[in-house]
């Protein structure tokens, strides 16, 4: 688990956005790319 998704709940920011390249901010973009791409009419 990377402690900098802890960090970024306890200060109520989105980790994508306060640590971008962060390994857990790079797992949830890649999680969110991944379902977007199973989603009907999503290119």
């Amino acid at each position: 688990m990377d402690v900098n998704v802890a960090k970024a709940v306890d200060n109520f920011m989105p980790v994508v956005t306060s640590m971008p390249n962060s390994s857990g901010s790079k797992a949830f973009i890649k999680l969110a790319e991944e379902f977007l791409s199973k989603l009907p009419n999503h290119s």
